[in-house]
């Protein structure tokens, strides 16, 4: 296989997180997080003038069939699935289907799964073209120009693992500059669909807005998810409290009328929570 490929121009991107859990229907509510990697990369994305779709199975349950109709009907040129261990055959169900409908597509599956069992995503012959493990938002625009100067998948998946690609030791990507990433972009009435349930009595309907002040976790909880403690590391990254409040304000200006903290341990750290609080304090937020 040659190193270059037809040069390829990249106008839009969908971005998929799997879900393939069955839904039990109870009369309770449920809590919705955002897809963190999915919206983080929509962001970047979106910096570089690209169209972009986010379609969640978290929150709107489709058939398979529906969600390859829907993929296929929009043309996308670059396909991202997040993807937990436990989507991994429909992961590559799917990926298998939009492969035969839409010639020459990239696909690229980033998460936990193939974060920690890289080998069970891309082997010989697999559709799915790269895995971005552990903070994959970091490498996506260097990876968007390598496909758009027609480097063939093959040269790509050996750049970034070095030759690796066969390997169950593949090291997750990891960065402390937290700040640099934009805030995840919400479409009109997206922040409605992620709601949370807390046991807080409330006067109002509650709009949340999600927030991520730090990554990793220290701890060793038995009954945590270990996959997940390996996409983000052991060692806590911190962001700044300005950046954080920055985006604050951001979600209150989108509609939001509270704010969830969804880091791991977001009292890990006394420093930065006091820094968050005075931060907060100087803004003076009227609502």
């Amino acid at each position: 296989m040659s190193n270059r490929e037809q040069r390829k121009e990249i106008e839009k991107i969908l971005l998929v997180r799997m879900n393939s859990s069955v839904r039990v229907k109870t009369g309770h509510s449920r809590s919705y997080c955002l897809p963190w990697r999915l919206k983080y990369i929509e962001s970047l994305l979106k910096q570089e003038g690209k169209k972009t779709k986010i379609i969640d199975l978290l929150i709107t349950v489709l058939p398979l069939n529906v969600l390859l109709n829907i993929s296929v009907s929009w043309k996308p040129d670059l396909l991202i699935i997040s993807s937990a261990l436990t989507d991994c055959k429909l992961t590559l169900k799917y990926a298998n289907l939009v492969k035969e409908k839409i010639r020459n597509i990239f696909i690229i599956c980033a998460g936990s799964g193939p974060t920690t069992k890289p080998t069970e995503y891309l082997f010989r012959n697999s559709p799915i073209d790269l895995i971005l493990p552990g903070e994959a938002e970091f490498k996506i625009i260097s990876l968007l120009k390598k496909i758009e100067k027609g480097y063939s998948a093959e040269v790509i998946r050996n750049a970034y693992f070095q030759n690796n690609k066969n390997s169950n030791e593949i090291r997750p990507i990891l960065s402390p500059e937290l700040d640099n990433l934009p805030f995840p972009v919400y479409s009109k009435g997206e922040l409605q669909r992620y709601s949370l349930i807390y046991s807080v009595r409330m006067n109002k309907q509650v709009i949340w807005g999600q927030i991520l002040s730090s990554r990793g976790c220290f701890h060793r909880c038995v009954f945590c998810y270990p996959m997940l403690r390996y996409s983000y590391g052991t060692k806590i990254r911190l962001r700044s409290a300005k950046n954080v409040v920055d985006e604050i304000e951001y979600l209150l200006r989108k509609g939001a009328n509270a704010i969830s903290f969804e880091d791991d341990d977001f009292a890990a750290s006394k420093e930065h929570v006091i820094s968050i609080c005075r931060e907060i304090q100087k803004e003076r937020f009227k609502r």
